[in-house]
């Protein structure tokens, strides 16, 4: 079994989203939501997603 690590929010960047989004563990609607949204950048410890 492949143990999870989490994904430090330093490393969340607009350019690399889609890629730390498949890492992570959210499925059913909420995953279906999440692909479909754009990630915009961060401030502080809050994420700014647009949902496209």
């Amino acid at each position: 079994m492949k143990s999870r690590q989490s994904i430090p929010l330093e490393k969340f960047t607009p350019e690399n989203w889609i890629q730390l989004r498949k890492q992570l563990t959210i499925v059913a609607s909420l995953g279906e939501i999440a692909s479909h949204c754009l990630y915009l950048g961060r401030s502080g410890s809050e994420l700014k997603i647009s949902y496209r």
